[in-house]
Parts: C-alpha cells; sequence; structure tokens
C-alpha cells in the first residue's frame, strides 16, 4: 500500500486544482521559505481526519480554505484526495480486495466537513478504521512536521507508548477494549437498573393485589349505591313535578294585575306627547324672539367698538404729529453743524499737504547719507578679511610644525624605549625554563594515560553486568506481569461468579431487621455448604434451592421474639444434624439444620432405580438423581436451568479453589517482586558506581586534555620565543636607522617655525589701523540711521494726519446726505397728519346717532321675549302633573313584573331541578317511569337518604381506591416476568463480556511486549550509526505491559547526559530519527512525510541521516520536505513549491535520474 497521488483545490495557498504524482519511493519537496511546502503535509495530516485547527497552523477549521490574495477572491471549499496503490492488499476490511483506494475530505465555509472513501460518502470514523494498525493517521509517527521531531525526545511516557501501540497494530485492539468496556459498564448499569427495578416491581404487585381486592369491595358497594340513590331521585322528581303546578297558577294571576297597569300608564303617556308637542312649539318662539335680541344686541356692540377706535386713532395722530415736527426741527440743526465742521476739515488739510512733501523729501536724503555709510563698511570689510587671512595663514603654519616637532620627539623616545626592551628580551634564560617545564609535562601525561585506560577497563566490566541484569530484570518483569495478569483474570472470574451468586433479596426490611438482631447479611448456606462428590451438586440445589440464600444463625428461638419483617425472611440454624445412609445428608456438610432436609432425601443413580426405591420410602421422604430430578409420593420436579449449565454450588466451590489459588499467585508475586527489587538494587547499585567511575573517568580524560593543552601550549611559547629574538635583532637596526631620521626632521621644522612666527608678528602691526577705521565707520552709520529714522517718524504722522481728515470730510458729506433726505420724508409726513386732524370729530357723532336708534329696538323685543317664556312656563306645568301621574303608574307594572319575574325564577329552578334529578337518574342507568311504578305508597326521601349516607360510609372507609388494580396487577405480573428474563440475558451477557476483556488484555500485553523489545533493539542498532557512535535504548515506565509509559534513554558518544532534555536541538532530532526508523524497520507504514527534520543537523550528521533514509527507502515511501543540498542530493525526483503569484502555491516537479541521464548523454 503506497500514495501514488494527491489532488488538492482551495486548500490554503493551492487555490487551483492541483494533482501532484507520486512515482518512487524518496521524493523530495523544495522551494523558498513561505511558498507553501507545509501546507501539503497539512494536506495529509487533514484529509486522515485531523479535527483540530491549532495543528493545521489556524484558528478555525474553515482556515484551511484559500482567504484570498491581492488578485484572487476567495474560494468556498477545500477539498483534498489521496490515491493509494492497495495492490498487496494491506488495507484491512471490506477494502482489502480494491487495487486503488481514494480517501477524500471536503470542508465548507461553516467548517462542516464531509468524507468519500473510493467516491462513497463515509463517516469520519470509517476514515480512521481503515488506516488502524497501518501506522497511518492523522498524528501518527509517519507524519512529522517542522518542531515535531524534537517534541517526540520530549513527549511524555504515555505518548511514546502511543507510537508503539499504533506499530504494534493493537491500536484496533484498543478500541474494541474500549468499546467492550462500555458495553460492560452499560450493561452493569443496566444490571442494577434492572435489579432495582425487579425490587420495585415486586413491592409493586403486593401492593397492587391489595389494592385490586379493595377495588372489588368497592364495586359491589357503589353498584348498591347507584340503585338508592336513582329511587331517592324518583322520590325527588315527583316532589319537583307538583311544587311547579302550584308555581304556574299563580304565574298567571300576576300576569293579569300587571296588564291593568300597563293601561293606566299608557293613557299617561298619550296625553304627555301632546303637552310635549305644545312645549316644542313655544320654544322655538322664544328661541326666534332670544335670537332678534342677540342680533340687536350684537349690532349695538359694535357701533360702541368702532367708537372707541375712532377716538384711540385720533389720538394716535396727534402724538405722532408731536413727535415729526420735533424731528424735524432737531435734523435742522445737525445739518448747520455738519456744514460747518466740513468748511474746518477742508481748511485743514490744505495746511497739512505741503508739509507732508517736504517730509518725504528729507526722508530720501536721510536714506542715501545711510547708503553711502554702508557702501564705507563693505570697502573695510574687504580689507579686514585679506589681513585676517594672512595672519590665520602663518599661525596655522605654525601649529603644524609645533605638532611635527613634538611628534617626532615622542617617536624618537618611543623607539629608545623599545631598543631597551629588545635588549632585554634576546636573552636564554626564559628558553631554558620552558624548556624544563616541558619535560615535566611529558611524565604526567604518559601516568594520567595509563590510569584512564586501567579506569576504562573497570567501567566496561560492570557495564556488560548492568547489561546482563537488565535482561535478568525484563525476564523477571516478564514473570511478574504474566503472574499477576493471572491473579487478575482469576480475580475477575471471582468477581463474576459471586455476582451471580449474589442473592436477589434486598428487602430494605430485612436487611434493616438483620442488623437490629446483630446477624451478617453475608452468611449465607451456600458459603457453608461443602458437597463432598460433586457430582452431586445440581441435586443438593434442586432440594435447597431457596435455602441456599438463607441466613445462617446460632439458633432460631433468639431471634423470634421481635416483629418479623412483612415477607421474604429465611433464617437456618447452624447445628449439625446426624446423617442418614443413602441420602444427601451424607454427601453435605455445613448445611446445619437443614440437614434434617437433606437426610429425607435418598439418592439414587437414575430414574428405574428412583421408580422402585419410592414404593419403598414412607411418605415424608423421596429420591432423587444426580441430574436433579426429584421424585416424591405422586409429584416430580426437574431442576429450572439446562444439565450442563454452572450451579450456585458449583460456581462456589469455582470461588474457594480460585481463591486459594489467587493465593499462591500472591505468594508466587511476592517472591517475584522480591528478586526483581534485589536485582534492581544490584543495577542501581552498579549503575551509580558506574555513573562515580564514569565521573570520576571524565575528570582524569579532562586532567588528561588540560595536560595535553599545556604541552602544546609550551611548545608554541617556545616557537614564539625564538621567532621573537629573530624579530628584536631586526627590529633594532631598523629603529637606529629611524631615530637619525627623526633627528634630521625636527631641525628643519624648528627652523620652519620660527619663519612663520616672524610673519605673525608683522601681520599683528597692521591689525590696529584697521579697527580704529572700523570704529569711525560704525560711529557715522549710526548718526545716518537716527537721521533716516526721524525723518521717516514725521513723514508717518503727517501721512496718519492726512488720511484722517479725509475719511473724517468724506463721513460728513455722507451725514449731511442722509439728514437731507430724513427731512424730506418727515415734512410729508407732517403734511398727511395736519390734513387728517383737520377733519375733527364728525364720524363718531354718526356712530353715536345709530346706536341710540338700536337701543329702544331692543327694549320692545325683550317685552315679547317675556310673553313667550309666560306661556312656555304653562305647559311645562301640565307635563309635570301628567308625567308624575305616569310614573306612579309605572311604578305599580315594575312592582307587579318584579313580582313576575321572581315567581318566573322559582319556577324554572323547580323544573331545572327536575331534569337535574332526571338526568342524574338518566346517569345512574335507571328509567324513570319504571322507578316511579316501583315506588312503594308513602315513601320518604328521608329514609333512603339514611340508607345512601350508610353505604356512603362504608365506601368512605375503603377509599382511596385505584379501580385500576385490578389490570394493573395483571400488567405488572407479566412485566415482572420479562424483567426475570431479562436479568438472566444480562448476567450472561455480562460474562461474556469480562472474558473478551480478559482475551483483549492478553493480546495487547503480549504483542506490545513483543514490539517493545523489537523496537528496543532496532534503537540500539540504529542509534549508533546516527550519531557515530554512544548509546540509546528505550525502557518501561511501570511494571503493568498494558498501561505502562516508555521513556527514551540516549547517551551521545563522550557525553553523560543524566535528563534527556539536556541534549541539543541536533542531538534531540537524532534520537527522535533514530526512535521513528526503528519503529519503522518493525512495522513500516505505507509513506512518511518529514518536514524539515534535518534543519538542526550539520552537514555530517545530514550525511548520515540522507544515507540511512536512502537504504529505508526501499521498504517504505519518503516525502521529505528540505533545504539541506545533501538531503536533496538523496531524493529520487525533486518537487519544486513556487508562489509567483502572490498568495498562490504552484508545483515544479523533476526528475533526478533522468536529469542526470539527459546532462550525461
Amino acid at each position: 500500500m503506497r500514495l501514488t497521488a494527491m489532488k488538492l483545490s482551495g486548500f490554503k495557498s493551492f487555490v487551483e486544482p492541483t494533482t501532484i504524482k507520486f512515482p518512487s519511493n524518496l521524493m523530495g519537496i523544495v522551494g523558498p521559505n513561505g511558498c507553501g511546502k507545509s501546507n501539503i503535509i497539512d494536506a495529509v495530516r487533514w484529509v486522515m481526519g485531523e479535527t483540530s485547527a491549532r495543528q493545521l497552523r489556524g484558528e478555525s477549521m474553515s482556515d484551511v480554505i484559500f482567504s484570498g490574495s491581492s488578485a484572487r477572491k476567495p474560494v468556498a471549499t477545500a477539498t483534498v484526495e489521496l490515491i493509494f496503490d492497495n495492490s498487496d492488499g494491506r488495507a484491512g476490511g471490506e477494502y482489502a480486495d480494491y487495487n486503488e483506494i481514494s480517501v477524500k475530505r471536503q470542508v465548507t465555509r461553516d467548517g462542516q466537513s464531509s468524507y468519500w472513501l473510493n467516491g462513497t460518502k463515509c463517516r469520519k470514523k470509517d476514515i480512521t478504521n481503515l488506516f488502524l494498525g497501518t501506522g497511518l493517521g492523522p498524528r501518527s509517527y509517519a507524519i512529522i512536521e517542522q518542531g515535531m521531531i524534537s517534541q517526540i525526545v520530549e513527549a511524555r511516557p504515555e505518548d511514546l507508548r502511543a507510537f508503539l501501540e499504533e506499530a504494534a497494530g493493537i491500536s484496533k485492539y484498543k478500541e474494541r477494549r474500549r468499546e467492550t468496556e462500555n458495553r460492560i459498564r452499560h450493561t452493569r448499569e443496566n444490571l442494577e437498573r434492572l435489579s432495582d427495578l425487579r425490587e420495585e416491581v415486586s413491592k409493586h404487585l403486593d401492593k397492587l393485589k391489595r389494592q385490586a381486592n379493595a377495588a372489588e369491595r368497592y364495586k359491589k358497594l357503589k353498584a348498591r349505591y347507584r340503585d338508592d340513590e336513582a329511587r331517592l331521585m324518583a322520590l325527588r322528581w315527583r316532589e319537583m313535578k307538583s311544587r311547579s303546578e302550584g308555581e304556574e297558577k299563580a304565574l298567571r294571576e300576576v300576569e293579569n294585575q300587571l296588564q291593568s297597569a300597563l293601561s293606566t300608564q299608557r293613557s299617561a303617556e298619550k296625553e304627555l306627547e301632546e303637552l310635549r308637542q305644545g312645549q316644542h312649539e313655544a320654544r322655538e318662539a322664544v328661541s326666534k324672539v332670544q335670537g332678534e335680541l342677540y342680533e340687536v344686541a350684537g349690532e349695538i356692540a359694535r357701533i360702541e367698538q368702532a367708537i372707541e377706535h375712532q377716538r384711540e386713532i385720533r389720538k394716535r395722530q396727534q402724538s405722532e404729529y408731536s413727535e415729526t415736527e420735533a424731528q424735524l426741527n432737531e435734523l435742522k440743526q445737525h445739518l448747520v453743524l455738519d456744514k460747518a465742521q466740513v468748511k474746518e476739515t477742508s481748511e485743514l488739510l490744505a495746511r497739512l499737504n505741503p508739509e507732508l512733501e517736504a517730509a518725504r523729501e528729507a526722508e530720501k536724503e536721510a536714506q542715501s547719507e545711510v547708503e553711502r555709510v554702508d557702501e564705507g563698511l563693505e570697502s573695510w570689510q574687504a580689507r579686514w578679511q585679506a589681513h585676517q587671512e594672512g595672519a590665520g595663514s602663518a599661525s596655522s603654519e605654525a601649529e603644524l610644525l609645533r605638532q611635527r616637532i613634538e611628534h617626532l620627539d615622542d617617536r624618537m623616545n618611543r623607539a629608545a624605549e623599545r631598543l631597551k626592551s629588545l635588549d632585554e628580551q634576546s636573552g636564554d634564560s626564559a628558553v631554558e625554563r620552558l624548556a624544563g617545564e616541558k619535560e615535566t609535562l611529558v611524565e604526567q601525561i604518559a601516568g594520567s594515560e595509563s590510569r584512564l585506560e586501567r579506569m576504562r577497563e573497570e567501567v566496561e566490566g560492570k557495564r556488560s553486568r548492568v547489561g546482563e541484569l537488565r535482561q535478568r530484570i525484563e525476564q523477571l518483569r516478564n514473570d511478574l506481569e504474566s503472574a499477576r495478569a493471572q491473579r487478575h483474570e482469576r480475580q475477575a472470574r471471582v468477581d463474576s461468579l459471586r455476582l451471580l451468586n449474589r442473592g436477589e433479596d434486598n428487602d430494605e426490611a430485612i436487611a434493616r431487621w438483620l442488623e437490629s438482631q446483630g446477624l451478617d447479611a453475608e452468611a449465607r448456606v451456600l458459603h457453608q455448604l461443602e458437597v463432598s462428590e460433586r457430582e452431586w451438586n445440581r441435586a443438593v440445589e434442586t432440594v435447597l434451592e431457596d435455602w441456599l440464600q438463607a441466613i445462617c444463625v446460632e439458633g432460631i428461638d433468639a431471634h423470634l421474639g421481635d416483629a418479623l419483617p412483612e415477607a421474604g425472611l429465611r433464617l437456618a440454624g447452624e447445628g449439625e444434624r446426624p446423617s442418614r445412609p443413602g441420602t444427601l445428608s451424607e454427601k453435605v456438610s455445613g448445611a446445619g439444620a437443614l440437614g434434617d432436609v437433606l437426610a429425607r432425601v435418598h439418592c439414587v443413580p437414575d430414574l428405574g432405580v428412583a421408580q422402585s426405591k419410592l414404593a419403598e420410602l414412607d411418605d415424608h421422604e423421596s429420591v432423587i438423581t444426580p441430574e436433579g430430578v426429584w421424585l416424591g409420593a405422586g409429584w416430580l420436579r426437574q431442576p429450572a436451568g439446562a444439565a450442563d449449565e454452572a450451579g450456585l454450588l458449583q460456581r462456589e466451590q469455582e470461588i474457594r479453589e480460585l481463591g486459594e489459588q489467587i493465593e499462591s499467585d500472591g505468594e508466587r508475586i511476592a517472591e517475584i517482586e522480591s528478586r526483581l527489587a534485589e536485582a534492581r538494587d544490584e543495577r542501581e547499585r552498579l549503575e551509580a558506581e558506574i555513573s562515580k567511575e564514569g565521573s570520576e573517568l571524565e575528570a582524569g580524560q579532562r586532567e588528561h586534555a588540560r595536560l595535553q593543552g599545556q604541552l602544546s601550549s609550551l611548545e608554541s611559547r617556545l616557537e614564539n620565543l625564538e621567532r621573537q629574538r629573530r624579530e628584536a635583532l631586526e627590529e633594532v637596526e631598523t629603529l637606529k636607522a629611524r631615530q637619525a631620521e627623526d633627528g634630521e626632521a625636527v631641525g628643519a621644522a624648528r627652523r620652519d617655525m620660527e619663519a612663520a612666527l616672524k610673519r605673525m608678528e608683522e601681520a599683528e602691526a597692521g591689525r590696529e589701523p584697521l579697527q580704529r577705521e572700523r570704529r569711525e565707520l560704525d560711529e557715522a552709520r549710526q548718526q545716518a540711521r537716527s537721521r533716516l529714522a526721524e525723518a521717516r517718524r514725521q513723514r508717518e504722522e503727517l501721512s496718519l494726519k492726512v488720511e484722517s481728515s479725509r475719511a473724517g470730510l468724506e463721513s460728513l458729506r455722507q451725514s449731511i446726505e442722509r439728514m437731507d433726505n430724513q427731512v424730506g420724508q418727515l415734512q410729508s409726513r407732517y403734511l398727511e397728519l395736519s390734513e387728517a386732524l383737520a377733519q375733527g370729530d364728525e364720524p363718531v357723532a354718526a356712530q353715536q346717532k345709530k346706536r341710540d336708534e338700536l337701543l329702544d329696538e331692543r327694549l320692545k323685543i325683550e317685552e315679547r321675549l317675556r310673553e313667550a317664556r309666560s306661556r312656555l312656563e304653562s305647559l311645562e306645568a301640565k307635563w309635570r302633573e301628567q308625567d308624575e301621574i305616569r310614573q306612579k303608574a309605572a311604578g305599580e307594572a315594575e312592582q307587579i313584573r318584579a313580582d313576575q319575574s321572581s315567581r318566573q325564577l322559582a319556577l324554572k329552578e323547580t323544573q331545572l331541578k327536575a331534569e337535574t334529578i332526571a338526568g342524574r337518574i338518566e346517569e345512574l342507568g335507571a328509567d324513570l317511569e319504571a322507578l316511579l311504578g316501583e315506588l312503594p305508597d308513602g315513601a320518604e326521601a328521608q329514609k333512603y337518604q339514611g340508607e345512601l349516607e350508610t353505604l356512603e360510609q362504608k365506601i368512605r372507609r375503603l377509599e382511596p381506591v385505584n379501580l385500576a388494580a385490578i389490570d394493573e396487577y395483571d400488567t405488572e405480573s407479566e412485566r415482572k416476568e420479562y424483567l426475570d428474563r431479562q436479568h438472566d440475558d444480562l448476567v450472561e451477557a455480562l460474562e461474556t463480556l469480562e472474558k473478551a476483556i480478559s482475551r483483549i488484555d492478553r493480546d495487547t500485553r503480549t504483542r506490545f511486549r513483543e514490539t517493545f523489545e523489537q523496537v528496543n533493539k532496532n534503537m540500539e542498532t540504529l542509534f549508533p550509526r546516527l550519531f557515530g557512535g554512544g548509546h540509546g535504548h528505550l525502557e518501561m515506565v511501570g511494571e503493568d505491559w498494558l498501561s505502562a509509559g516508555v521513556a527514551i534513554l540516549a547517551r551521545p558518544p563522550g557525553k553523560r547526559i543524566a535528563r534527556i532534555h539536556l541534549l541539543s536541538g541536533g542531538e534531540k532530532a537524532l534520537t527522535a530519527v533514530a526512535f521513528v526508523f526503528s519503529i519503522f524497520n518493525l512495522n513500516p507504514a505505507p509513506f512518511c512525510l518529514l518536514d524539515e527534520v534535518d534543519a538542526p543537523l550539520d552537514d555530517a550528521n545530514v550525511g548520515r541521516f540522507s544515507d540511512m533514509v536512502r537504504e529505508m527507502s526501499e521498504q517504505v515511501q519518503f516525502l521529505v520536505v528540505t533545504h539541506n543540498k545533501v538531503t536533496m542530493e538523496v531524493a529520487h525526483q525533486m518537487l519544486g513549491v513556487t508562489m509567483r503569484e502572490p498568495g498562490v502555491s504552484r508545483l515544479v516537479s523533476v526528475d533526478l535520474d533522468r536529469a542526470v541521464a539527459l546532462a550525461q548523454a
């Protein structure tokens, strides 16, 4: 089974449909960082059922879907399909016959995944089951991503055990064991629930039986009660019928009285209607006159408002006339003042303009003088700059020469000191001292080598002994595991047998009674009995059956004084009874008082002898065969179970035998544990000695290396001394020649320095005239600038005055124009008001005359209104008198109606009672007419009522009554029988499941032990190959092969590592590779994915790693993601992953063998 192809679409950076072919067993995957190489590994892990987004370097499962790039939109789904070649039939189950197997997974944006096997939709569990035992899976040892290789070494012992379990092919066993344990747990839970349910149903049956008996009595009393109640109801119906006839006669008389009162009421209502019509006409007349009055009053009010309005208008006009006149006078005064001010401002402007022109001319002259002085300063600045440059050049030259002289003097001094030092170093004393030290070191190194060789031989001898002890410990551990497994199986068998033999008598009342009596609920007859001949076990069980679970007591009489439980208690005395020859009592011991029962049952070999023997026995005696067929006078009984089924006694005997064997197993386990502890102690002692001597050896090696280093250092120092002597002589000659040259250079530099100092003195003499000229120019410039500032200030003041005067003049002219317009408007308004006031009070007098005419008309209308209201009041008085007559008649009619209603209600109530009684009689299933005929003359309701009360008391004493108890009792009886059958089935299923667990555990231990030993052997072989020496092996962490963890112990060459975590990154990687390849040598997975496993390795280790991969590729298919050229060289094909388009991965594949062949051609 090998991987032939992979198809990706929309998975991470592989957005386009991509197919990857795997033509050989060793394929390299290369490409720059971030191009998507590891996404290929993630795709394989994901399609095999990985459900953790974190393991796929994401936060949610939708992160595996291409999320878009700068040039592409996101896609909705991701799909990965793996195609396997199964021509070797390695895939198990229903797919073993398929030559090719396809596994596909698809996920959508909502995180929902779908799986397919050979194009058929399936569950994730189907994918997992397909790869169980093959070494493949989402987190198996066949897929190793970045960083995982060192995590394997640092993993917990339980996690390392998982890799070995997968290699051993027991992962499917673990799955089956887990399912079996779940079934056992569910079966035990069901058995407990079933036992509780059976106990509850038994209690419920007893209760239902009592309730059913009570229900029967209740039904009979209820039947008598219904008959008497029907007779009482018929008697009452007859009374209600007589009462209703009398009430109907009285109701007809009341109706006649009501008709008379209604006639009187109708006459009064007719008269009221005529008066109401007259009132209506009178009200209309009053309303008409009143409307005329309102109209006249409204007109009067309007005229009075108009008069008042005219008066207010005239008053406002007079006020406005006065105000207009005052405003005209005020404006005229302002016009006179503004015109005078315009004249003054014009004269001021005429004087200021000439003064402003003169100030501007003075400012120009001052500016010209300032410019002239500035030109003189610029000329002086140029002369001063030339003088400064000449003086600076001489100063710089002098400073440079001074520094050169100091430098040459210092170099000559240092050369003299060096010559003195070289004379001292050229002696021979240092060489002779170092030669003596070298001879001493050579002697010390020779002694150290002899001691180290002796220590190595001792350590190797003890290591050989430790290896022998490890083999012995492993053998003892296997023996101990086997003994413990055997004891565990026997103990499980005892527990199962005890569960089967456990009594079903779990009544709480009995338990409480036994506790109050101080009796042991576990002291059963079954545990005391011993049958001398096993073939009679079935016969004894048939005879004693229910008594086997009885409680053993010293005497029955001591427990009869207190109240016994309600039911179910069985006690048996412990005193032995004499046995009778030929009976079961002869074959049984420990039966106590039950020996009397066994003494009455004779033993016969078969039914033929039983029939002849039966005629010889007394009436209270019987015979029984070994098969449990029990015969008596006129009766026969057979055992309930099958003939080959184990019974209580047989299981009890097996429990006793197993108990003895368990004790023997315990002694053997204790002995093995003692021997194992001794071997471990000796191993630990030797390892401690090896550790101590190893430390001493390492210290000796370090001392030897230190001496070697000192010797090398001395030899190097001797060589350096000789070389330094030669170099010193050469350096002496060179220094003497350089001192002569430096002396001549110092003399020349001092002469040049004297010339430069002389030029500096000449330049200093020409500095004073220039500085004096600068002070004169600065004073002239200051005076010119002062004059310019004064001229500019005067010019600005005059300019400000002129502009202010001009602005004021313009403002006055605009104000005069505005006031001229206001005067014109006020004069027009003044004339209009004068004309309005001249008209006087003529409109007001006309309005007053019209108002007086309307007041006279209002007096006439008011007189007509009084006459209309008087007529209306007369009609209303007559209407009230007639209304009183109508109300009196209506009151009488209402009283009669009330009496009529009450009588009607009473009649209706009587009729309803009669109908209710008739309905009740019908409900009771009786015929009213027949009951009336059966009633005796002079029958009284009181007599029947008394009988009913007596029956009701009897019924109440029975209540509450469960009328459904009879049917429930039948139903619960059937349910009890069904539960008993279920109980037997569950007990049998539990025994079968426990046997299955024991078998699975046995197979698992065997397979794991064999796998551990083989992988450990491979580890001891591969570790030195990868490291070029050293030692590595596996060790069990725990005693039980079923649950113990696995630890890796590694010791690289030349090191003693106490903990695996102290290894370097490269050492961890090589150790993990040795572990994984050790598993592959035993159970190679169809393929192995390695993602940059060689990253922490140097070139030498990468070479050994690559050689091993190439060697193992003959059996295992490898896909290797790498950046290392050495690893690339061993690959048969190269698959390049690129990302020319940002965020999108593409593939380029190269067959290296074909490429080499083409290149050579």
